[in-house]
């Protein structure tokens, strides 16, 4: 036990080195170089989140507005 205990501190400093290369490994980004005439059709994905968050924002903003409109009222 106490072996385990002296190896927390090393333990807890690799945790983040290890999680980014298992992020990463799906991402092309441990060494790979992109190839000429890739498939993009991945990243479709993401243009769709960011089209999605753009009309969300847009809500969120017309929301915020309307409240202090109400606020102003009061």
């Amino acid at each position: 036990m106490e072996a385990l205990l002296n190896l927390l501190p090393l333990l807890l400093l690799l945790i983040c080195p290890i999680s980014m290369m298992f992020m990463h490994k799906g991402h092309g980004h441990a060494g790979h170089h992109h190839m000429h005439g890739e498939d993009h059709s991945k990243h479709t994905g993401s243009e769709n989140d960011i089209a999605s968050l753009k009309i969300q924002t847009e809500q969120l903003k017309e929301e915020v507005a309307t409240l202090k409109n109400l606020v102003k009222e009061r």
